[in-house]
């Protein structure tokens, strides 16, 4: 007797959903139940969406479909019946609904699972990102995750940044994501950031915290400016962050009111100090670049102090100080002298100086003078200071004293200096009275010759020039040097023309030539008198005189060239006898050797000085032949002193 037997086929129920993990190897389960084997039957992998199944096991053979070719294969177990399909590196899109199908001799059996793909990236990594003159960025990326995580920015504190923040994502050739978000930090001066990611499917988070600490600095501890010019206060923060929503202060020591003020979003004028409206503001208008250096215009001396800069945000404050020093360099010091019999005062002022200066009297090689002297100094109403100096000096002459002003620290200096000369009153009294002598000598010469034509322009300057070298010499006694410049140029051009002009018209033209150049003299002499720069402006007066006489002349260049040698001797005469220092000598050694020996003997005293005094006087006298032996003219004297 035969018996046939038939055994019912199921496939065991699994959970409808599974998950693999990306770029591992994973396994979608199907069981026969019971566990008989499977290497005769044909069982079919089908994804929903595919046409072709992603694998067929049929007659003991497998075929894959092309996408999953390599990576798909039935479990090596197939006799004890389980059917699971493996799928190694498991894709993006590997994930979706998978159907096993399994044919036996009386029935297809199936069942339906749901694969779901999952890409645990790496934990979040925060980096700084800096840009010169902008604002830091906090940038935080975190890779390999699938499906498209969350990621978020938190304080500290555990609240939530909702703003200045930006957020992207890229997709890897595996199908993994790379999520990238970038963090403005603004308003924030000690603060922890949590770049926080979280996947979609999952309740885990990834954390990283990033500690931002921003420093308020000044380049310098101590600032420094000029009266009436601008500054800059340095003050930045380190890094840079933005202070858009800040409130940034700056204030003086001493002031309750502030210097500048920037409160919700704009400049608060109408909370300045009264000192500053106007006069303060950022040195910066982009409030992303952290700079929060102040711009102080039209610096007064007032302004000195201590400044301190501040900026405030979610209730915290951070500060940093400096210093201003005002400085104002004054103007070159202006020495008279009082002149009275045994005694010799000396007044030194400089007006203009910040802070006080140092004011001292020195000899021509450096050393003090140990004389007594006295010092004062006057506030002007900008802050700014006079000094003055009073320095006696008793029967002691032939000598140079220097009046230097500086400022206590700094290599400028302003210096002037005076000589005081042996018996220097009654000296130039004698070169009053010896010009005023040569000047009705002319005059009488002049009316014995016949030369009518001349005499009234020559008496109005005679007596304006007389008059005003007494006033002067009256009045101001050293000032009274370039005077004496002009009433000798004057009588040399007048001899001069003594001798050349012919005929009424050509007396006109003169006499207007004469008046331009007395004019020029005499403007050198008020400039002279205002700046008390003796040294250029004399020179000046022997080149006009000397340009004068090569114009009355109209002769030719070689005595052109010799008259202002002599012109320029003649003055040097008058610039040794009246104290001037030598130093204003100019080198003319391609003209005459005679130069440098005047240069040699004026940096010597005592005897030297009349050794020079005939040397001078034969250069003229040599000059004066030249001109008598070439030109063929009549006996011209020229006279200086």
């Amino acid at each position: 007797m035969l018996y046939c037997f038939f055994i019912a086929v199921r496939l065991k129920n699994f959970p409808d959903k599974i998950s693999a993990t990306m770029g591992q190897n994973t396994a979608i389960p199907c069981h026969l139940n019971p566990e008989v084997s499977a290497l005769d039957l044909e069982v079919r992998w089908q994804k929903e969406g595919l046409e072709t199944p992603v694998l067929l096991y049929k007659n003991r053979r497998e075929e894959q479909h092309e996408q999953y070719r390599g990576r798909a294969r039935l479990h090596s177990d197939l006799t004890k019946g389980d059917l699971s399909l493996i799928l190694e590196s498991v894709r993006d899109v590997d994930g979706g609904r998978y159907t096993c199908y399994v044919r036996t001799l009386s029935q297809v059996n199936e069942t339906t699972l749901y694969l779901s793909i999952t890409g645990h990236g790496r934990k979040p990594v925060i980096t700084v990102h800096k840009q010169p003159g902008r604002e830091i960025r906090l940038k935080c990326e975190s890779k390999g995750w699938y499906p498209k995580p969350e990621l978020h920015w938190n304080y500290g504190d555990g609240s939530a940044i909702t703003v200045h923040s930006d957020f992207s994502e890229k997709v890897e050739e595996d199908g993994r994501i790379t999520v990238t978000s970038y963090l403005s930090v603004q308003d924030s001066y000690e603060e922890d950031f949590l770049c926080i990611v979280q996947p979609s499917d999952s309740e885990k988070k990834f954390v990283s915290t990033f500690h931002v600490s921003v420093k308020l600095k000044t380049s310098e501890s101590m600032c420094l400016s000029e009266i009436n010019k601008n500054v800059i206060l340095p003050c930045h923060l380190d890094p840079a962050v933005s202070v858009l929503d800040s409130e940034v202060k700056w204030e003086k020591k001493g002031l309750t009111s502030p210097v500048f003020l920037y409160t919700n979003r704009r400049v608060a004028l109408e909370e300045h100090h009264e000192q500053y409206k106007e006069r303060t503001q950022l040195n910066s208008e982009d409030k992303r670049t952290g700079d929060l250096s102040l711009s102080l215009k039209n610096v007064k001396v007032t302004d000195e102090g201590r400044y301190t800069c501040s900026v405030k945000a979610h209730g915290r404050e951070i500060q940093a100080s400096l210093d201003l020093s005002v400085t104002a360099q004054g103007g070159k010091p202006v020495m008279t002298v009082d002149e009275e019999p045994g005694n010799v005062k000396l007044k030194c002022i400089s007006r203009g100086w910040y802070p006080k200066p140092q004011l001292k009297w020195t000899h021509e090689d450096g050393s003090a003078v140990t004389e007594y002297s006295e010092l004062f100094e006057e506030v002007e109403h900008d802050g700014r200071i006079t000094i003055t100096s009073y320095l006696s000096i008793r029967d002691q002459y032939d000598q140079k004293i220097l009046c230097i002003v500086q400022l206590s620290g700094s290599k400028e200096r302003a210096v002037s200096r005076i000589v005081i000369s042996r018996g220097r009153p009654q000296h130039l009294a004698h070169l009053v009275a010896l010009i005023c002598m040569i000047l009705v000598l002319c005059y009488i010469i002049m009316c014995k010759k016949g030369y009518a034509q001349i005499k009234s322009m020559f008496f109005e300057l005679f007596t304006q020039d007389s008059l005003a070298i007494i006033v002067f010499y009256l009045q101001c006694k050293g000032l009274c040097e370039i005077l004496l410049v002009v009433a000798a140029s004057e009588i040399n051009i007048f001899l001069i023309l003594t001798q050349k002009i012919q005929g009424g018209e050509k007396l006109k033209v003169q006499n207007t030539l004469l008046q331009f150049v007395r004019e020029c003299l005499i403007i050198l002499g008020i400039i002279w008198w205002k700046i008390n720069d003796d040294s250029l402006l004399l020179l000046l007066a022997a080149l006009i005189q000397a340009g004068a006489v090569v114009l009355v002349l109209g002769t030719s260049q070689e005595f052109c060239l010799r008259c202002l040698s002599a012109s320029v001797i003649a003055t040097m005469l008058i610039i040794h006898f009246s104290g001037v220092t030598e130093s204003i000598l100019p080198d003319f050694q391609q003209n005459s050797q005679i130069f440098s020996h005047v240069k040699e003997f004026l940096s010597n005293e005592g005897t030297s000085k009349y050794l020079l005094l005939t040397l001078l006087v034969m250069q003229i006298f040599i000059q004066h032949r030249l001109f008598l032996s070439e030109k063929q003219q009549g006996n011209i004297i020229f006279i200086h002193c």
